[in-house]
């Protein structure tokens, strides 16, 4: 289970969750988005 931003991501590039519009779901459902981290994704 991620705890923190760093987490969320590792899980997500290491299950190849890659699509903009995946991502931004799951990022709006954990709150992540609303922190302003969502460009950190991508990046």
């Amino acid at each position: 289970m991620a705890h923190n931003y760093l987490d969320l991501v590792d899980i997500l590039k290491r299950l190849g969750i890659n699509e903009v519009n995946e991502v931004n779901a799951i990022l709006r459902l954990s709150d992540y988005e609303r922190k302003g981290t969502v460009q950190a994704l991508f990046s």
